[in-house]
């Protein structure tokens, strides 16, 4: 015969698993949205983002660059003469040679970036040429002084094929910004000859931008949720007998 082993009913249960459903119910979400987009239509350097939450400021193009430089209305891109920009990462740090924008969050948000896009391309009409130019991703959260990410490298074509380039900002050191933000694209080739253009376009960035601090009624049923989840818990047998 087996021994008799009671059966634990537990009639707390159902009650505790609604409080868990209704504390999560009420826990803050964050929905991707675009929180900036440049498509340089027109030559417009404003974004074309619909987000309420955030602000994201005009795209820049670097005053370094001078008049080699600029939003072609023509070509609907970012872009710089080649024979301007510097032969190597460290000098186009120090040189400024960089494409930027700003994103900022409105009172009562935070923003969490998640993916940066842009499309870039390195071509001209002077003929063939074995040369390239390199691309990467800065922010001003620590003050410019690390890459994000990997640098793009991109050979000269004498066509307009654009190469789409990822950025992933999801890690931490990215997430809850509550104040404004700077990007910057910094571009370095290793070519010197005019007719050679570096372009960026199609410069988009995803996330959410989120409430900091939780609105009064779903604070309230947030600490509900929590002594329902403690009063349950601790009805909870933690042995049978």
């Amino acid at each position: 015969m087996h021994p008799y082993i009671p059966r634990l009913k537990n009639k707390s249960t159902p009650y505790f698993a609604f409080a868990a459903l209704a504390l999560c119910a009420v826990l803050p979400s964050a929905h991707a949205a675009t929180l900036a987009e440049y498509l340089f239509d027109s030559g417009s350097a404003l974004s074309t983002d619909t987000d309420v939450n955030s602000v994201a400021g005009s795209f820049t193009v670097s005053s370094a660059f001078g008049a080699s430089g600029g939003i072609g209305a023509a070509t609907g891109s970012a872009f710089t003469l080649a024979s301007v920009t510097p032969a190597s990462e460290s000098l186009a740090v120090s040189g400024n040679s960089y494409f930027s924008f700003t994103l900022t969050p409105t009172s009562g948000y935070v923003i969490n970036p998640s993916i940066l896009t842009f499309s870039t391309v390195f071509n001209g009409t002077d003929g063939a040429a074995a040369v390239s130019a390199n691309y990467f991703v800065r922010s001003s959260l620590d003050g410019f002084s690390a890459n994000i990410g990997s640098t793009f490298t991109e050979n000269y074509q004498t066509g307009s094929v654009f190469t789409l380039q990822t950025v992933d900002l999801s890690g931490g050191a990215y997430q809850s910004i509550v104040g404004t933000v700077e990007f910057r694209i910094y571009v370095y080739d290793s070519s010197a000859a005019n007719g050679r253009y570096v372009r960026v376009d199609n410069v988009t960035l995803t996330g959410a931008a989120t409430s900091a601090i939780p609105e009064p009624v779903t604070a309230s049923l947030m600490l509900g949720g929590l002594a329902l989840l403690g009063v349950f818990a601790a009805r909870i047998p933690r042995r049978i007998r």
